[in-house]
């Protein structure tokens, strides 16, 4: 065992090694008294140790560069003048498991533990293999027989935990971290991982409490503070999250990651400024920070900034020339300030590069029809049609721009092809529900936006179309009602969705709750002249004959060729309605959103 004691101290980092063999000693210190009486007693290496020493020495320094043949080589030439050390064992077993032998480091390390049974780095290394094998239980063996040799050492108490919750017994983890700190009262990392436990098992008090114990017995123990902040952004507490994430950097600067969450939680604020100077200043450290000069255009596009959005993304395309992501962006921007054949170019430029890119098709295909009309857009989808016969999204798309044209007849066909190439879709059965409705095919619409709704029960467009249908025909009223209220729970802020709701109510006579959700409706969309009509509507069935004159003057305005609604004003005795003031376009109420196309935002991108 003479070589066990020598390997282990040995196993150490090798500054230590230089530092304290350097020929330069202190020549004080080499000559004290108590050196000298050391000297006395210390006997020379066996020469076959100081063999073993070196070639150990050269796999270190192999494995130090990712060099793990060479380590392995060295590691096996130190073995052969000392195989019994355990040491020398473990440290080939880890070289073997980096070069996926992993039988082979499993023997090496089991053969460390027959030389040396109360070497516990050889149980710990045991214990990682079979945990990176997913043998979870023969791991939490080796930690337990590490902790029964030296009950003070923290890594196997961790690992043990870990384990034991990545197999779902939380409890034990936190009996194992509970046991650690008893021998070890002043174990931050005891504190630090019970602190993730708690929050893995949605017990936030508990983990930040723990996080915060752990920062106390180790302030400088940064992912303790930045955790306390994670679990209050859990939470929903945006404001302590803030403050948590200010105070680390007031302590640490230089902390990225901290910096880049603090701009988050600004965006969230909605201090859009703030949010900014941590971008600039996170730039100041790596200028090729994409994250930094992607969100920092998107928050001057939120700002309507749109001249030093697109400075941001040309900044952007110009560090990533190869990349057509940067002029997708600028594209958007361009389409949001209605400069469609600025945008178009753009989006040609990423067809350049990504002659597949469906989104960038969709978006050229909806600037077509922007600049040069249907015909336009028609042509270069047909031709997009044929290069990609594959992609639904064409056909679902192309289908789209048809019955949003009026020509429902003429879309069916592509809705269907849509139909074919995926048929497990709710977007596609309910763009086919909706032309059917323009097609006056009742029977058809219903099944579709039902089969819409069976596939995805939160499709709020397709429930709010089907409440409303209902409604609109005064039928199956109490299943209008239940489809509308979903609908508002999935979008609670939607005006559209509102007005349906309140209009369910108003057909069943329920004047109380209809006035109150159509008066949200216009609060939340007050240019709209249908929710302007139906609040009207209830008002003047609920009696209240001037709010309901008001309502409908609003809503005349909006939309003076409204005559069914003018002639409703005259015969409630209103007299002449009054002259219009704008007229813009009618949104299509029924699926909660405006007939003109918008951008496509789309989040993978």
């Amino acid at each position: 065992m003479y070589a066990n004691r020598v390997f282990k101290a040995v196993i150490v980092p090798i500054a230590l090694f230089l530092l304290t063999s350097c020929a330069a000693v202190n020549s004080s210190v080499r000559n004290s008294p108590e050196n000298a009486n050391a000297a006395k007693k210390e006997q020379p290496l066996p020469a076959h140790v100081g063999e073993a020493y070196l070639h150990f020495l050269n796999g270190y320094l192999a494995e130090g560069k990712g060099d793990y043949e060479t380590a392995m080589n060295e590691y096996s030439a130190a073995l052969t003048y000392d195989p019994d050390s355990a040491p020398l064992h473990v440290a080939m077993a880890k070289t073997l498991m980096k070069l996926g032998r992993l039988s082979e480091a499993r023997a090496d390390a089991e053969k460390a533990v027959q030389e040396d049974p109360e070497y516990q780095p050889a149980y710990l290394f045991l214990g990682a293999l079979y945990s990176a094998s997913g043998t979870n239980d023969k791991a939490a063996e080796e930690y337990e027989k590490a902790i029964a040799i030296n009950p003070k050492k923290e890594d196997p108490y961790v690992y043990l935990s870990v384990i034991y919750a990545t197999d779902g017994k939380s409890d034990k983890a936190i009996d194992t971290l509970k046991e650690l700190v008893k021998v070890k009262p002043a174990s931050a990392m005891a504190y630090f991982y019970m602190g993730r436990i708690y929050s893995d098992m949605k017990e936030y008090d508990k983990a930040i409490a723990a996080f915060k114990k752990a920062a106390f017995l180790k302030p400088d123990m940064e992912m303790a503070l930045t955790s306390i902040a994670i679990v209050d952004e859990i939470k929903g507490d945006m404001p302590a999250a803030q403050k948590e994430y200010e105070k680390i950097l007031k302590q640490d600067p230089d902390n990225q990651e901290v910096r880049a969450r603090l701009a988050q939680l600004y965006i969230h604020n909605k201090s859009y400024d703030s949010a900014i100077e941590q971008y600039k200043n996170l730039l100041k450290t790596n200028p090729d920070n994409s994250d930094a000069i992607t969100n920092m255009a998107y928050i001057y596009l939120e700002q309507k900034d749109y001249k030093k959005a697109i400075e941001q993304f040309e900044l952007l395309a110009a560090r990533r020339p190869n990349d057509p992501k940067p002029r997708f962006y600028i594209a958007q921007v361009y389409e949001a300030e209605e400069k469609y054949k600025e945008a178009a170019l753009q989006y040609e430029q990423v067809l350049e590069k990504n002659p597949k890119d469906i989104d960038s098709i969709m978006h050229l295909a909806y600037l077509k029809e922007k600049i040069g009309g249907l015909k336009a857009a028609m042509a270069y989808l047909n031709s997009a049609m044929k290069e990609n016969p594959e992609r639904y999204e064409l056909y679902l798309y192309t289908g789209i721009t048809l019955d949003s044209a009026d020509k429902p007849r003429q879309a069916l066909p592509y809705l269907d092809k849509a139909l074919k190439l995926e048929s497990g879709n709710d977007e596609v059965y309910f763009n086919l529900g909706v032309t059917y409705d323009k097609l006056k095919n009742w029977d058809k619409m219903v099944s579709m936006i039902k089969k819409a709704v069976s596939i995805n029960p939160h499709n709020a467009e397709a429930l709010n179309y089907l409440a409303y249908s209902y409604a609109e025909k005064g039928v199956n009223l109490g299943d209008a009602l239940k489809l509308a209220r979903r609908a508002v729970n999935l979008k609670p802020d939607n005006g559209f969705y509102l007005d349906s709701l309140g209009w369910v109510y108003y057909k069943k006579g329920r004047m109380p709750q209809a006035v109150k959700w159509c008066k949200e409706a216009v609060d939340a969309v007050p240019d709209d002249a249908v929710l302007r009509e139906h609040l009207g509507d209830v008002y003047f069935k609920a009696g209240n004959k001037d709010a309901a004159k008001a309502q409908w003057e609003k809503s005349l305005e909006l939309d003076p060729k409204n005559t069914a609604l003018a002639k409703k004003f005259r015969d409630a005795g209103f007299g002449e309605p009054p002259s219009a003031k704008a007229s813009p376009a009618r949104a299509n109420h029924k699926a909660g959103k405006s007939s003109d196309l918008k951008i496509i935002h789309d989040s993978g991108k």
